[in-house]
């Protein structure tokens, strides 16, 4: 076999075929390039090009990536090669891992030691994930830093020869002195470059050693359990002034090259970020129990956190107020502990370099954080901010970051943004599988609360003024920290406070002169403060405007005083003239300067006050914007010219981390009033078209949601829903689904209907796009258990459509007004409804449409609600076939199929079956959307109902619980869901003998159930049924048999007598009848179940047994003595023969002890 070029490739030999499939795909995917070609492309030697290319070992996913953005330029082509290359990678390491762990020595221990062990591994494989994580992203970013460098060096190289022969000729030691220093610079970038893929290569490493070593101690663990079981059944500093004397000849840096300062603090933020690593990996080698030689470890060299080794002639800067700069300047001293840095590290900002004074709030701060909240707050006699909250908060971080394991920021101005953020916590913590953008609070707030896994926690929740929403998301207890910073004097009621005021005149002045040296010690830094109100933000602002022109302080004073504003109408409360006034300097002299700058900031005025990427300022496709802005954000170059002038005025920050920047709110406040109505409509509009450019374009796609977490808060902060551009009113219909698909239900709901009411309004109800939102407000009201709401809209939008209307919205709609039907108890005519837009689909679209394969599952709910669960099994076996077919696999849509065919198993009396099933699904929600995702939750509900049937009642408790709590800290109490995983957790507290308990839920959810849907409703009627066994079971018979009686006479007339709950509700009350001693009753209210049991369920399925065993004792009871033996013999043969979880009923049966049946109410 030979490659296009000529280049052998040899045999495929992997361990695995799993390995060999993706070897195979590699080779497909380099067709053309050498082993050789490779290895110079790519940081891998030639040997293991050619290891990769054969299969005989498995490439990481990062440089998987890294090959298909190099290789492939086209960007769909290249996400469905990323898609298929994981998993094929994902389908190789569990091959490996499985071949490894069979051929391993198997541990030993008890099941407590075993699970212990097995935790520490997934612990250990969660902080070497992390750390993978986090070295890719510096690797990244390193690259990037080397990349510009070099680039920087060829431009002064370029700049140094022209200087040469210039006329009159320049001075070119400076230019010199700034190639050196650039070189110095570039070789520190490169080393840091070669360490951080070294560092990234042993994260790989045992990242493959912890899943090994967990599925070694889960395989030991599982044989264990098999044999109990069967036994038991930045911010930048100022550049240097320079001159404005238009006869010196002295050599300034090209506009467009970026300053040295900004590769140090790249270097800088390298150097953390790797001692950081260090601590990550040691971690994950304490969880594991392994040593340094447990994984394979390289030479590195040292590198001091926090110092970048600079050249003497690199900047001729160096002075002493660079002296004060300790992140750049003096190592950073930790104090001896097991770790240098916290484990978890999220959303801190940058650290300004430039921070001055406020020690002994910094001082005061630390010593109220060790004994509980923390809101730091403004000076509530003006209300103003500007004052530096946030930056006081960066500060400490910085400081005393040491003493925390975990440090998480939360940009909390948004209320709805704080959910997101713990969401992605809960992923980097381990308690997630995906990141999610609905709520994760009560996950993390658990976790925290008892330390898992680490107990030094420190969240800062940055601009919270509303305590109100902001406050239920905080852990109770714990030995961490909540720091907050508001304007919200409110929060003084709620723990300790520290008012933060301006600063005081000595603090002014050292960061005057630290930014500004020319300044002196006389009396300029001094006005300057007095005229500026002591206010960090507008001291930083007059500093940079001061160090970019070169102004005297005494002209500048003069400007501020005559540009002197007042505040305009609409202004916020703590509205700052000082720093306004400096900022409308700044923004008038950015727009002589650079115009397009100022344009930009105009655009980005519209966005919320977050950080916005700068992919979401290229995006490509977008219309015209402005003539200022076309080329800008058509040109990365350009735009990041025009980025770094915003940020050279200290109008907006950058994050080169993150590549992105952010507006202060109060300057947007500024730029808006700057602008005409005019101008203003014009920007929010080039912003929407923008935001319309960044759509993934797939809502339902968990690998997109980030992306549209990402674009919602600046979605709502432009008032999208406002717009008539049908792109943007594209992007609404979008983030509407979205919202709904990934779980926020509460805040699905709040959009679609504020979207739905505005455009009704404005576009009328028959607009396509208003239809389309309103059908995702009637799944959202639905969901949420406002029945009547989704009625009534789903009579409204069918009202707007045609009979034989086919359209995918027209048939959601149908799929809606079925839903309703069932809520309502109206089965038949639920199924009539869906079987109505299924035919309609299939006949339009095809058997394999994605939108008919959507409508089959409303086909197979009707048909199991109705009983009929082999014709459901039939449908959901031949859907489940052709999603495969369409979509692949492992692809989210086939969950809720298999999930029906686990139901169907269960109902069907296949217990075992049904929990193995149910367990693959619900592990298969976790990894698709994330463990507290409610579809999540939902099937950890189904799991410990089929465990529970299935004859494990310890561990359907144990999932009963969570799923209970779960669903009533995210929900209402009457909330759909929150109903349903009630009813399961009394069904398991009863199987466990905590009747107390299982009575308090059952009479909880009997009651709920008739307040959501009706006392009639199958559901209501089946909670009745359940909570009668409990009540027998406490010795409340007649209470018992009052509760059947009225079930059965409601659910025969409603269902028929042969329905599935109709026969469950006859079996156990000829229990109650016996249990009140009326045994001739009992025997024919038995006789009569079990004929229909027999038809209804079958001869064989377990309800059927049950009965028959029951009856054999009636018999007996009543003196057919030897017709009751010859049944119970025959029942006990049967069960078996035929039961694939036969112990517990057996047991029951044999030892002459009645069978209690019970209900689970099927999904609606």
């Amino acid at each position: 076999m030979h490659s296009q070029d000529g280049g052998r490739v040899g045999p495929l030999s992997g361990d695995t075929p799993e390995a060999d499939e993706l070897a195979q795909w590699l080779r497909r995917v380099t067709n053309g390039w050498t082993v050789r070609a490779l290895a110079g492309r790519f940081p891998y030697g030639r040997n293991q090009w050619s290891e990769f290319r054969k299969g005989t070992k498995l490439l990481p996913g990062y440089l998987l990536e890294d090959v298909l953005t190099v290789l492939i330029k086209d960007p769909r082509i290249r996400q469905i090669q990323l898609h298929e290359g994981m998993r094929l990678l994902a389908a190789a390491e569990t091959a490996a891992r499985a071949r490894s762990a069979a051929a391993a020595e198997q541990p030993t221990g008890t099941a407590l030691e075993l699970q212990l062990r097995l935790d520490d591994a997934r612990r250990g494989e969660i902080a070497a994930r992390d750390a993978l994580l986090g070295t890719s992203r510096l690797v990244y970013m390193l690259l990037e830093v080397v990349g510009s460098l070099t680039q920087r060096c060829k431009a002064l190289e370029q700049e140094r020869d022209q200087a040469r022969t210039a006329v009159p000729p320049v001075d070119i030691r400076a230019i010199q002195g700034e190639l050196d220093g650039t070189k110095a610079l570039l070789d520190q970038a490169n080393d840091r470059l070669a360490q951080a893929r070294r560092e990234r290569e042993e994260a790989e490493d045992l990242r493959l050693l912890a899943e090994q070593r967990a599925e070694e101690y889960r395989l030991a663990l599982e044989a264990v359990n098999r044999i109990v079981t069967s036994a038991t059944t930045e911010r930048r500093p100022g550049d240097a002034a320079t001159g404005s004397d238009d006869d010196d000849r002295r050599w300034q840096p090209a506009e467009d090259l970026h300053p040295l300062w900004e590769y140090e603090i790249a270097l800088e933020a390298a150097d953390e970020e790797l001692a950081a690593h260090k601590s990550h990996m040691a971690a994950a080698r304490e969880q594991m129990g392994v040593g340094t030689d447990g994984a394979v470890t390289r030479e590195t060299p040292t590198v001091v956190p926090g110092h970048v080794v600079r050249a003497d002639s690199a900047d001729s800067a160096d002075s002493a107020d660079n002296e004060d700069r300790p992140a750049a300047r003096t190592p950073r001293t930790r104090r001896p502990a097991r770790h240098q840095a916290p484990y978890i590290w999220g959303n801190v900002p940058p650290r300004n370099p430039n921070f001055t004074g406020r020690q002994a709030l910094l001082e005061s701060l630390h010593e109220r954080l060790l004994t509980g909240t923390t809101a730091v707050l403004p000076q509530a006699v003006h209300g103003m901010g500007a004052v530096g909250k946030t930056q006081l908060a960066v500060e400490y971080v910085f400081r005393y970051q040491h003493e925390y394991d975990i440090v998480w920021w939360i940009s909390a101005e948004r209320p709805d943004r704080i959910g997101p953020s713990l969401a992605e916590l809960a992923l980097r913590l381990g308690l997630t599988t995906e990141e999610e953008s609905h709520i994760a609070g009560p996950v993390v707030r658990e976790a925290l609360r008892e330390g898992r896994p680490y107990a030094r926690w420190l969240l800062v929740f940055d601009n919270a003024d509303n305590p109100d929403e902001v406050r239920p998301y905080f852990p109770p207890q714990g030995e961490g920290a909540i720091l907050v910073t508001s304007r919200n004097r409110r929060w003084g009621q709620f723990g300790h406070s520290v008012e933060v005021d301006g600063l005081t005149r000595q603090e002014s002045k050292d960061l005057l002169l630290r930014r500004v040296p020319e300044l002196g010690q006389g009396d300029e830094a001094d006005a300057l403060a007095e005229a500026l109100g002591d206010l960090p933000l507008a001291l930083e602002q007059a500093a940079a405007w001061l160090t970019v022109t070169g102004m005297p302080s005494s002209d500048y004073l003069r400007v501020i005083e005559e540009a002197r504003v007042v505040p305009p109408p609409g202004s916020p409360p703590d509205y700052p003239l000082p720093v306004t006034t400096a900022w409308n300097v700044s923004l008038d002299e950015l727009e002589t300067r650079s115009p397009s700058a100022l344009r930009l900031l105009q655009l980005c005025s519209h966005f919320a006050p977050e950080p916005i990427s700068r992919w979401l300022l290229s995006a490509h496709g977008a219309d015209s914007v402005h003539p200022d802005l076309d080329p800008l954000l058509n040109d990365a170059m350009l735009l990041g010219r025009a980025t770094r002038e915003v940020n050279r005025y200290s109008l907006a920050r950058i994050d080169h981390r993150t590549n992105s920047f952010q507006m202060h709110r109060l300057v947007q406040h500024a730029v808006k009033n700057g602008m005409s109505p005019d101008e203003q409509s014009r920007m929010r509009r080039g912003a929407h078209t923008l935001l319309a450019a960044a759509d993934p374009m797939a809502p339902a796609d968990p690998t997109q949601w980030p992306r549209y977490a990402e674009l919602l808060p600046h979605a709502v902060a432009s008032a999208v829903v406002g717009s008539e551009q049908p792109p943007v009113r594209h992007l609404v219909s979008n983030l509407a689904e979205y919202l709904h698909h990934q779980g926020d239900h509460k805040r699905a709901l709040e959009f679609s209907e504020h979207t739905w009411q505005t455009w009704r309004t404005r576009f009328g109800e028959e607009d396509p796009l208003t239809r389309s939102v309103g059908q995702w407000l009637g799944s959202s009201y639905w969901t949420a258990g406002r029945f009547d709401d989704a009625a009534e809209l789903a009579h409204r939008l069918r009202e707007m459509q045609g009979d034989d209307d086919t359209s995918e919205d027209a048939l959601r709609v149908l799929r809606l007004t079925a839903a309703v039907h069932r809520a309502e108890g109206a089965f038949v005519t639920a199924a009539d409804v869906d079987r109505t837009a299924y035919e309609r689909a299939h006949a339009a679209f095809g058997e394999d449409d994605p939108v008919t394969l959507e409508l089959a599952h409303g086909v197979a709910v009707n048909l199991r609600l109705s009983g009929d669960f082999q014709q459901a099994e039939e449908l959901d076996r031949r859907t489940l076939v052709l999603k495969r077919g369409l979509f692949g696999k492992g692809d989210p849509s086939l969950l809720i199929t298999e999930d029906g065919l686990a139901v169907t198993a269960r109902e069907r009396g296949r217990y075992a079956t049904a929990r193995r099933l149910h367990q693959s699904v619900h592990e298969a929600y976790g990894e698709a959307y994330g463990r507290d995702h409610p579809a999540t939750i939902e099937a950890m509900r189904q799991l410990s109902e089929s465990c529970r049937k299935a004859g494990d009642p310890v561990r359907s408790l144990e999932l009963a619980k969570h799923a209970h709590t779960e669903f009533a800290n995210r929900y209402e109490r009457n909330h759909p869901r929150t109903l349903a995983a009630e009813l399961t957790l009394s069904m398991a507290l009863r199987e466990n003998g905590d009747l107390d308990a299982a009575h308090r839920h059952g009479v909880m959810a009997c009651q709920r159930f008739r307040q959501v849907y009706n006392p009639r409703h199958p559901h209501s009627l089946s909670a009745d049924v359940d909570l009668a066994v409990t009540l027998r079971q406490l010795g409340l018979a007649q209470e018992a048999h009052q509760l059947d009686e009225a079930a059965l006479v409601a659910l025969g007339s409603r269902l028929g007598e042969a329905h599935p709950l109709t026969l469950v509700c006859a079996i156990n009350l000829a229990t109650d009848l016996a249990a009140l001693g009326r045994h001739e009753e009992a025997r024919r209210r038995g006789e009569t179940a079990l004929q229909h049991s027999r038809v209804g369920f079958g001869e064989e399925h377990p309800n059927t047994l049950a009965c028959a065993g029951n009856l054999a004792l009636d018999l007996v009871a009543v003196g057919a003595g030897t017709e009751g033996t010859a049944l119970r013999e025959d029942t006990l043969r049967r069960m078996e023969r035929v039961l694939e979880s036969p112990g517990l009923l057996t047991a029951r049966c044999r030892s002459g002890e009645r069978i209690d049946c019970d209900i689970v109410p099927l999904s609606l």
